[in-house]
């Protein structure tokens, strides 16, 4: 049936019994939504290399997920390209998004199951920010990087908290604007950053300032 596994445990993908691993989601192009820009809420798995090798070098094993229209990763060291497995189910799509240490991913529908798990959470390339952010305390995200035509730049996170609702919602996308995705680097620094925090450690004064706005603009009656 639907829900049946043809693996009992992750040992049989290779993860040791004992092992921790990092769930990874990031959409891309395979899955197609109509109304929305491509810009938006689609990355590129390549960026995410560097932060992989972070995980693994702590001791992590890396669970990629997704389906058989992802671009395949290239043979790495305890990473798992399950999206690519003959192994894949909907059940093991559920055990390892719950049973995830850590969950990467970006603003895109298997995000709300991690949610609903609880799962400690690194946020990327986010692109509904106002609302699709992370809940938990001790949880990070980066917001993509928005193009304003209209000023010919990329706008700062102060700018970010000004501009319309048709500025981050991919069903609203107003044609002013285009996204750009976090850089290699901001993704490897934002897991490290995740990886080197201490337990109930508090967010920084521009990291609270930043959510009081994303709050703030929340609120507003955008339509």
């Amino acid at each position: 049936g639907r829900w049946t596994s043809r693996v009992s445990s992750p040992s049989e993908l290779g993860i040791p019994e004992d092992a921790w691993f990092v769930g990874l989601h990031v959409r891309e192009a395979g899955f197609v939504d109509p109304n929305e820009p491509p810009s938006c809420r689609n990355a590129t798995i390549a960026n995410y290399l560097p932060a992989v090798r972070e995980l693994t070098a702590r001791g992590a094993w890396v669970v990629r997920l997704g389906d058989k229209s992802m671009t395949r990763l290239p043979p790495m060291e305890r990473v798992i390209d399950y999206a690519h497995s003959p192994f894949k189910s909907d059940l093991m799509d559920m055990y390892f998004i719950s049973r995830c240490r850590i969950y990467v991913g970006i603003t895109s529908g298997i995000l709300d199951t991690a949610w609903l798990f609880q799962r400690p959470m690194v946020l990327t390339n986010m692109t509904t920010w106002s609302f699709a952010y992370p809940k938990r305390p001790g949880d990070l995200g980066l917001t993509k990087h928005l193009y304003s035509k209209k000023h010919g730049r990329f706008l700062s996170l102060k700018e970010l908290l000004d501009t319309p609702w048709e500025a981050q919602h991919y069903h609203h996308f107003g044609a002013d604007y285009d996204m750009t995705e976090n850089t290699p680097e901001e993704i490897r620094d934002v897991v490290l950053e995740f990886l080197d925090r201490k337990d109930g450690a508090e967010p920084t004064a521009l990291q609270a300032e930043f959510n009081r706005g994303r709050l703030e603009h929340g609120r507003r009656p955008w339509f």
